[in-house]
């Protein structure tokens, strides 16, 4: 469900849509723990991605760290 959340979001980010893409960002995160994959670690990193760019950078920069401590071991 998250893979689905995280590229979806990437969909509507892409049509200009940025607060619906945030939402699936934002699904899309929350099952980044959950479940073992690259796309739902990816959803994270978009959302952090969206928050930089909203300047929000407390934010993004939790979200990057999240992904960072998700992807490191990840093979």
């Amino acid at each position: 469900a998250c893979a689905f959340a995280a590229n979806l979001g990437v969909v509507l980010y892409l049509q200009g849509r940025p607060d619906e893409a945030a939402q699936m960002f934002d699904a899309a995160a929350d099952g980044a723990d959950r479940e073992v994959s690259a796309a739902c670690r990816a959803g994270l990193f978009h959302r952090a991605q969206l928050n930089l760019e909203r300047g929000r950078t407390d934010a993004a920069r939790a979200d990057f760290e999240r992904f960072l401590a998700l992807t490191t071991t990840f093979t």
